[in-house]
């Protein structure tokens, strides 16, 4: 519990900000641009993403989420193909593999943790590699509980066949909104 006996815009500022639960996305380029602002109301958003980052910098990356994390948003994987157009099933292993790990070490400083799968992507991103990737980590994370864009995200919703439109990433917090996620 905390009491603050000043009373100013400063300090309940402060409060608000430690009254939220914390939500870490950990990613590429798609965590990295999702606007903090559609997140923000519910939680204090961090971000450990960065653009064209692969399957493997992402694994190394989830040790820097800290423990007592409420929320972890995971996504990535896309980028281990950017000069792939027809990946070899190992490739499309090691990938989904690297993102599994990744998963189960947040589940130690996370309390929720959920795996962003890839939507359909087009040209000149490797529209093959996310279609195998993808069945891959339906595969491996069914389980568990993971965001299915497919049928949510589409062409109009890109602003070149992969990264999301303000309106693509409004459609994707409403459905995670909706489904009780956020």
């Amino acid at each position: 519990m905390v009491f603050c006996s000043n009373d100013n815009q400063e300090a309940r500022e402060i409060l608000n900000i430690l009254g939220k639960p914390s939500l870490y996305q950990i990613g590429d380029s798609i965590s990295t641009f999702w606007p903090s602002s559609l997140l923000e109301d519910d939680y204090n958003v961090f971000k450990v993403a960065f653009p064209a980052r692969g399957s493997q910098p992402i694994l190394e990356s989830t040790e820097q989420v800290p423990p007592g994390t409420n929320l972890c948003i995971l996504n990535g994987g896309i980028n281990d193909y950017l000069n792939t157009s027809d990946p070899e099933a190992k490739m499309i292993d090691t990938t989904a593999e690297n993102m599994q790990k990744a998963f189960d070490r947040l589940h130690g400083p996370c309390g929720r943790v959920f795996f962003l799968n890839v939507w359909v992507v087009h040209p000149p991103w490797p529209t093959n590699a996310s279609l195998l990737l993808n069945a891959r980590y339906k595969e491996m994370f069914q389980p568990y509980e993971r965001i299915d864009p497919e049928g949510l995200i589409h062409k109009e919703h890109t602003l070149d066949g992969v990264h999301l439109t303000d309106e693509g990433y409004q459609i994707l917090t409403a459905h995670l909104r909706a489904r009780g996620i956020l």
